[in-house]
């Protein structure tokens, strides 16, 4: 994680008199940035300024003690201190445009190496280290901006807004996981201290209401597309050029995972059209949405699905190109990790549309338990929507209970399903929630800023064993979370009340916390069986010694390594999954009618929407203005919500 500024030694970029040096520095350059990597896209100053003071955390870092002498210094220094993948990234971009030299810096070098000479290191540097922070700040402003100018084209997509804002870059930036490990941390801490327990009294609510259960099933069904969208964008186009379309191979491992994509994609797309239909009601409707795809048979291609990936043949086919040199060696020179994804997290990944099934039947149940009743029982010439809801989703659920007792014997003799697989979004938040709590109460030397931006999600515990110098085993108890794993020695003599479980004597043994380790700043190595040890994973942090653990077994090391992977690998697999989906946006893009023929593609601007001055209504007390909208592609249901609330009155033009 990046240090503020004010913990940096050396150099006070906040003193005031530093303050008005620095003003200003990069503010053209920014702009430059900015058109290169958006030309259709303005900033706001303010938001200019707030990358500004990124930038200068960014070099406050770089050139704290012990001060960098030469390029090599400032390399080890971004490697030891930047996130996993940037690190990589940004030495890669570095060197290529110090030494290739394929265009001309955005960011001007000269006045930065003077500043740097006479302010911050107060000694002559080399210019080609100042060339190289350079890079390394163009690179980083350059995925600022290129995320937040993402970010604004999408809204831009509804509302014609082309101006990026303070407000967008931080948006953008806290739905990347590695910027806020990188940026955000330390800022989050005490909002995350703050608003803990209020967390906690919201997740233990007795129970959800219709509404809400419907508006985290919407959740989830965006979060299983994005996985499906990783395993058909990412690894299948990834391994067919590594196979040369291997189409034999390729059925095998991925079996009929575009018919699932299309599935999702009609789904959800009902499910968002009956959100929209029913946003003037409180309880929107959603049963017709599975009952219609349940009638004529669709769900079955869950069970085609499962019946090829848990064969072994599909499994086998899959650890074959892995274990083949010349194929492991493509993997690897497809991204930093992905040859440990394809091994470990890709087989998991295969799992979810089968789960998603599960948690298909548990929506469908626990909706169709708590759906409103028929207003009128006796009534058979007028049927409620109520009514017509819960008979739907009993269809439903006499479709998928044959579908999900055909999954379970599918997974009779294939691999076991992770439970966390199952889970809802908000059960998995929960869960991790409930075991900060714990840990608070049982480990010494817990630190509470850790739960921030590091424990947003429970993954696994267990019992390993930590090989010391000397082949010194010594008991772990194992906690990972999505962004730490924490490594806890067992005091034996000690044993603390749980205070939440009501069992007999419901006690937890106390923990002494050895070993923190923040898992996107980890090397992983996969250490093979010798006679020395067996089922042994190697953790490499940047900053102190390597941490080694031994497993119990193949499938309990398995399972550990999946999820350590998945961990470490999915900020460079979001990225590279975001930067395809765009080009498939780019590519493909949306082509309206001229305005002369499909009135409503007319772009939405201030000239389509006019504030009469109603000056008679003024006199007589009654100021409320009158909107005139030129044309009807304004007249959202956004824009009906904001006038009812409002009280503004609203006059269509045909």
């Amino acid at each position: 994680m990046l240090p503020t500024v004010e913990e940096t030694r050396g150099y006070d970029f906040q003193d005031p008199e530093n303050v008005e040096k620095w003003r200003g520095v990069f503010i053209n350059p920014l702009r430059k940035v900015l058109d290169h990597e958006h030309p259709t896209l303005t900033a706001e100053e303010s938001a200019l300024q707030y990358v500004e003071s990124l930038c200068l955390r960014l070099l406050a870092m770089l050139c704290a003690v012990p001060s960098p002498l030469t390029v090599q210094d400032v390399e080890e220094r971004v490697a030891r201190t930047f996130p996993t993948p940037l690190d990589k990234w940004a030495i890669t971009e570095a060197r290529d445009l110090v030494t290739i030299k394929r265009r001309k810096p955005m960011i001007p070098c000269d006045k930065l190496h003077q500043l740097l000479q006479k302010e911050v290191l107060l000694y002559k540097i080399d210019v080609s280290v100042s060339q190289f922070i350079t890079a390394v700040l163009e690179f980083m402003s350059s995925d600022i901006l290129r995320l937040a100018g993402n970010y604004v084209k999408k809204i831009s997509q509804k509302s014609g807004y082309d101006t990026i804002t303070c407000r967008d870059i931080k948006t953008a930036m806290c739905a990347d996981k590695v910027l806020m490990d990188m940026f955000y941390q330390e800022s989050e801490l005490t909002t995350s201290e703050t608003s803990g327990g209020g967390s906690e009294r919201r997740g233990r609510r007795g129970s959800l209401s219709y509404a809400e259960l419907v508006r985290d099933l919407l959740t989830d069904e965006k979060h299983f597309l994005r996985d499906l969208n990783l395993i058909i964008r990412v690894f299948k186009d990834e391994l067919e050029k590594i196979l040369d379309k291997d189409s034999r191979a390729i059925s095998l491992i991925f079996g009929n995972i575009v018919d699932i994509y299309e599935l999702t994609v009609t789904l959800l797309g009902n499910l968002e059209d009956a959100m929209e239909m029913s946003q003037d009601s409180p309880t929107p409707y959603i049963g017709s949405c599975f009952e219609e795809l349940a009638e004529v048979e669709e769900f079955r291609a869950y069970v085609r699905y499962a019946n090829i990936v848990t064969r072994k043949e599909s499994r086998d086919a899959l650890q074959a190109i892995v274990d083949d040199p010349v194929l492991s060696e493509r993997l690897d020179t497809a991204g930093h990790g992905f040859r440990l994804a394809v091994k470990y997290y890709l087989p998991k990944l295969l799992l979810a549309p089968v789960a998603h099934v599960f948690l298909y039947h548990n929506y469908v149940l626990a909706l169709l338990q708590i759906a409103p009743a028929s207003e009128d029982r006796e009534s058979f010439k007028q049927i409620s929507p109520a009514s017509e809801d819960r008979e739907s989703f009993k269809q439903v659920e006499c479709n998928l209970h044959p579908i999900k007792k055909l999954l379970i014997k599918a997974l009779g003799n294939g691999p076991k399903l992770d439970a966390t697989l199952r889970m809802a979004h908000r059960a998995r938040r929960q869960l991790a929630i409930e075991k900060c709590n714990e840990l608070a109460r049982i480990v010494d030397n817990w630190d509470v800023r850790d739960i921030g931006q590091c424990c947003n999600e429970f993954i696994r515990e267990d019992t390993l064993s930590k090989i010391g110098p000397g082949k010194r085993i010594a008991e772990r108890r194992a906690y990972l979370f999505d962004g730490l794993l924490l490594l806890c020695k067992p005091i034996t003599s000690i044993v603390v009340n749980s205070g939440g479980s009501g069992g007999a004597g419901g006690g937890a043994q106390q923990l002494k916390l050895k070993e923190k380790l923040h898992i996107r700043k980890l090397e992983l190595v996969d250490r093979p069986d010798t006679d020395e040890g067996r089922h042994m994973v190697e953790l490499c942090p940047r900053v102190g010694p390597c941490v080694v653990l031994a497993c119990a077994s193949c499938a309990e090391k398995r399972n550990w390594m999946c999820d350590l992977v998945m961990l470490n690998t999915k900020p460079m697999l979001d990225r590279f999954l975001d930067s395809i989906l765009l080009d498939l946006e780019r590519r493909h893009p949306l082509k309206l009618p001229p305005a002369s023929l499909y009135r409503f593609a007319v772009p939405d601007s201030p000239d389509n929407i006019l504030l009469e001055d109603n000056s008679a209504a003024r006199h007589h007390g009654n100021a409320v203005p009158l909107i005139k909208v030129n044309y009807p592609s304004i007249t959202t249901l956004a824009c009906i919500a904001t006038r009812l609330v409002t009280g503004w009155g609203l006059d269509f033009n045909d």
